[in-house]
Order: C-alpha cells, then sequence, then structure tokens
C-alpha cells in the first residue's frame, strides 16, 4: 500500500506549497469518516489563492478499495500536513491506532498484527461499480479467510442477541417424536461422504476460498439498490444496511460451521440468500440463533405479532420468520418506472394468475401507498433472475427482476411467491426423500442455496413434495459442470428432471400450500410447525395420535 500513502501524501504536499504561497502558515487537514467500516468521506479542507479555505473531496484508491468492507473503522481520525508528510493529528484511540501512529506505519502495523506480508496471496484491488467507486476483489485466487482485511471482517461483528426459541416437541406425546425421522437432523449437517465430496471439490476443483467477480458484482448492485429503496422511504441509514448484509453473511458462515466446512469454504458474499432471497437483520439472528451462534448479548425474546399473539398464542411459526399479509383488502403494489409497458404486463399477468386460484387479491397504485405494500423494480443484471423478501416487510417490499432469464411471467410468479412467505420446494425438509444431490458437481461456495431449511421456520402443510413447483430449482443450478445435473430425481428421472425449475405457472400443490397459507378460516389452525411432516407420514390417521393431531394439526391433516 505504500504507493497509494505517497499519492496522499503527494496531494498534501501540493497543498502545503499553496497555502505558503497565499502567506498562510497550515497546510489542509483532512478528515476520514467512517460508518461501521464504510470509508465514505474523504475530505481535504484546503487554502486555494484567492479563494481562502476550500472544502474538497479526494478519493486515493487505497481508501475506495476499502470502502465496503465491514469491520474496519469505526472512529473518526483528522490527519494533517506535517514537514512534507501527513501525519496523524488529535487522533481518537481506537482500531486504527493499534496499527500504527499515522499513515507512516499503518501498513507495517497490519502485516505485523496479522502476520501478513509482501508475499500474501491476497491481492486487493478497486473495481468500479456503476457510480466509479472501488469495491475489494480479490484476484489471484486469494483468499478472503487468509489476509488481513478479511479478519479485521471476520473479527468485528455486532453481537447477535439470544432469543427464546420454542421448542415444537415440547408437550407433543412421546410416541409422535420418533415419528418423522428427518425431523432430528440439525439445520445445516451434513453425512461425511457429502462432507468429503465438497472437501475433494475444493482440494482438486475450485478455489473456494475466492469470491467470483459475480458475487462482488451483485453485492454492490443490491446493496445499491437497497440504500435508494432506504432513501426512497426515509427509513434505516448505512450502518444498518451493512449490518443486514453482515448478518446474512455470517448466516452462510454459521451454515458451513455446522457442515464442517468453516475451513475449507467462504461463502459467495453476494448479499443475498439461498442464491435469490434477501433476509432482514431480524430473520438473519432468528436463523442464527437456530444455528446456536445467539447469545453474546443478552436475551432477546422472538418478536409475534401484537395484534394476534393473544388470540393465536400457540401458532408460533407463522408469523416469527416472516409476516404474513392482511388480506382484509387487497395487497397494494406499484411499478417502478424503470419497467417497461410489456414487463409490466408479464406481472400483471403473474399477480392475475395467483389471485384466480386463490383468495389473494392484488391492487395495483399508481402513487406510493402510505402502508404495506409490493414495489416491483427493473435491474438490468446478468448476475441474477429475481430477489425478494420472504414474508411481509416493512416498510414495503422491493421485488427486484433483471428480465436476463426468460419466462419473465414465472420469474416474476417465483419471487412473489417468495414476498408471500413460500420458500423454496428443493430445500423442504423432506426433500432428500425425492432428489438426490450431486455434492461433486455443486460449487461449495453456495452450500446456503442447497441445506435444508431448518424445520423450525417452514411448515408444507402436509402437501406433497412437487417436482414441478414453481419454486423448485433447475435441475443443473450452481452446477460446476452445467451439462451434469445438481438435483437428481428419485422417481422417474427423465421425465422429473425436466420439470425441475419450470416458470411456466402455478403448480396444483403451489396453489395447495397457498390455499392452506392464507385462505382458511382463523378457526382453522396448526400448532406445532411439525404438523406439515407428521401429516405427510400418515400420523394425522394413527390410531394412537388422531385424536391429538385433530386438535392441534387441523390444517396439514385437511379436517378444515
Amino acid at each position: 500500500f505504500q504507493t497509494e500513502f505517497d499519492h496522499l501524501r503527494s496531494i498534501a504536499n501540493v497543498a502545503e506549497r499553496e497555502a505558503k504561497a497565499a502567506s498562510l502558515s497550515h497546510g489542509p487537514e483532512i478528515s476520514i469518516r467512517s460508518k461501521r467500516g464504510i470509508m465514505d468521506e474523504v475530505h481535504v479542507w484546503n487554502v486555494r489563492p484567492g479563494k481562502g479555505i476550500v472544502e474538497e473531496s479526494i478519493a486515493p484508491r487505497f481508501l475506495r478499495s476499502l470502502r465496503n468492507k465491514r469491520g474496519f473503522m469505526e472512529e473518526e481520525f483528522h490527519w494533517s500536513n506535517g514537514k512534507g508528510r501527513i501525519v496523524e493529528r488529535n487522533p481518537s484511540p481506537g482500531l486504527l491506532q493499534q496499527f500504527g501512529n499515522g499513515l507512516d506505519n499503518l501498513s507495517k502495523g497490519m502485516a505485523n498484527k496479522f502476520g501478513w506480508g509482501g508475499d500474501s496471496k491476497d491481492n486487493y484491488s478497486p473495481v468500479p461499480n456503476g457510480e466509479g467507486v472501488g469495491q475489494v476483489n480479490e484476484n489471484n485466487g486469494g483468499s478472503r479467510g487468509g489476509g488481513f482485511l478479511s479478519q479485521l471482517v471476520d473479527k468485528f461483528h455486532l453481537p447477535i442477541p439470544k432469543m427464546m426459541l420454542k421448542d415444537p416437541m415440547a408437550y407433543v406425546p412421546d410416541s409422535m417424536k420418533n415419528a418423522v425421522t428427518y425431523l432430528k437432523q440439525k439445520w445445516g449437517e451434513l453425512s461425511a461422504a457429502a462432507k468429503g465430496m465438497i472437501s475433494e471439490v475444493c482440494r482438486t476443483r475450485i478455489n473456494c476460498q475466492s469470491q467470483t467477480q459475480n458475487a462482488i458484482n451483485l453485492r454492490n448492485t443490491v446493496k445499491e439498490k437497497l440504500r435508494q429503496f432506504r432513501m426512497m422511504f426515509g427509513v434505516g441509514n448505512e450502518k444498518e444496511l451493512e449490518e443486514q448484509f453482515d448478518r446474512t453473511q455470517q448466516v452462510k458462515k454459521a451454515l458451513l460451521s455446522r457442515a464442517g466446512l468453516d475451513k475449507e469454504v467462504e461463502p459467495a458474499d453476494d448479499g443475498v440468500f439461498d442464491s435469490d432471497t434477501l433476509l432482514t437483520t431480524k430473520q438473519s439472528e432468528m436463523l442464527l440463533n437456530q444455528l446456536g451462534q445467539g447469545g453474546r448479548s443478552g436475551v432477546e425474546p422472538v418478536p409475534e405479532a401484537p395484534s394476534r399473539s393473544a388470540k393465536r398464542a400457540a401458532i408460533y411459526f407463522e408469523d416469527e420468520f416472516f409476516q404474513k399479509w392482511d388480506l382484509h383488502s387487497p395487497i397494494p403494489y406499484i411499478f417502478d418506472s424503470s419497467l417497461a409497458a410489456y414487463e409490466r404486463t408479464d406481472i400483471r399477468d403473474a399477480l392475475s394468475e395467483i389471485s384466480s386460484k386463490t383468495c389473494i387479491r392484488f391492487a395495483e397504485q399508481f402513487y406510493k401507498p402510505n402502508r404495506y405494500h409490493i414495489n416491483y423494480v427493473k435491474i438490468s443484471s446478468t448476475t441474477f433472475c429475481g430477489l425478494s423478501y420472504i414474508g411481509r416487510t416493512a416498510p414495503a417490499n422491493p421485488i427486484y427482476l433483471s428480465f436476463a432469464c426468460g419466462e419473465t411471467k414465472g420469474v416474476a410468479l417465483h419471487e412473489t411467491l417468495h414476498a408471500l412467505g413460500v420458500a423454496h420446494e428443493h430445500v423442504r425438509m423432506d426433500r432428500d426423500q425425492h432428489i438426490r444431490v450431486d455434492w461433486s458437481n455443486i460449487d461449495p461456495r453456495y452450500y446456503d442455496a442447497f441445506a435444508v431449511s431448518d424445520p423450525k421456520t417452514f411448515t408444507t402443510y402436509g402437501v406433497k413434495y412437487d417436482y414441478g413447483s414453481i419454486m423448485h430449482y433447475r435441475w443443473n443450478s450452481a452446477a460446476i459442470n452445467p451439462q451434469k445435473g445438481t438435483m437428481i430425481p428419485l422417481v422417474n428421472e427423465a421425465a422429473n428432471s425436466r420439470l425441475l425449475g419450470q416458470r411456466k405457472g402455478l403448480s396444483q400443490t403451489d396453489v395447495e400450500l397457498l390455499n392452506k397459507l392464507y385462505c382458511k378460516p382463523d378457526s382453522c389452525q396448526d400448532t406445532n410447525v411439525y404438523c406439515g411432516a407428521w401429516a405427510l407420514q400418515g400420523v394425522c390417521t394413527r390410531s394412537s395420535n388422531n385424536v391429538w393431531m385433530g386438535q392441534n394439526c387441523r390444517k396439514s391433516c385437511g379436517l378444515c
């Protein structure tokens, strides 16, 4: 980094000479401001002949290359020109001071702190995004986990609150606790054989510690769009947005840790989970608690829907990880100006299909509603097809569509179902009974897109697994060799492989799931998230359990 420091010094030297020419005794003062590790403001207060003191902006490549790394700087430091070089002036005690007392020592201090030298395999360079702002890129097989920047990122996280998670097996008859074997498996765990295949991929085929350019570009794109979205509603700040991205990456790391792969694989730092979903900070923290990562900052109870908590105290899963939409009136939606007329038509057709087969209604708005709504936005990108949050989010649900993958109506359907609270089909807790995942052909950096969902988070409502669900991924998703499959149907492989990832329209089971999720009367409820799994195993009709199931699993058992 010496070249970058010299560049910064040269700017100050030029300014000092101009200050002397103006018969002033001091040089410029430089302020580097940081918001939770984002050095986003670099200003020089300079003296210009005939103009007096002028505020100017500079952005040396060194500072820009660190712009989007989390946890690096948390304080404000002031620098001034002293005898031809940049020196620290009135520094705040903190992270930077640990690594040196000025820019002259900063690089050496970091290297000494983390044992990083000039022969490090981590090579960072600025990659321009749409605004021309540098973004950290790892070249030449760089390992984000091995360099000093990576260790800084991993070292400084906000504490994860501990949540009081409820045990679905509490108050369940003993005869039912062993009725479904896969409910005993911990979320994210892998068999020894699967882990061995992934390890072999990392040893022989892929640098599993590197970040792809697609991941970097997607992160940049998503972050900027979410920043614009928040600005439009006047909510949140840069720190909260960075925390959201940080938490998502922590979930992906925790999943790899649960699988015993955290030392070998660095997950794609693309800002999304499961390839096309966005997680709120609260959702990430709930998942981290399920993975045993919570509890370093006291106890925080799991949130409940206040207006319904007394009425439905036992229904804890439908309104915790995601929030359902209130259907007392149609769900409002608006189109961003980025959408062309024919693209809006495809989205309207998708919503019409949902409405024609369920009780869910939508209402197009021509001005931004002052309540929850869906906001469809086009992003011209080849790094994704669509992105959406899971369930209703505040203040609104952005759904981002690239229109770069064809079958735009189907993609809009898929992402809208996410917004309604529907998860991917291929990560259902019973998926291994229906497909074989070929871990030897999957890019391990996208492990989160294939880890079976936490059974405490989503229920099947007794709806059967469907190869033709619009929520299923393609047969070769995340493939290292796209000519080979990553998901192989265990039944009628040839025919069902062609169904995987279809985006023509809702399948019969998609409609059944939506109707069970939204269109049953309030009296028709499940009191346990495992009801769907028990129903699929025929527990509803077993004489030893049918009374309990009839009382507690009415929706999944089809009793209402």
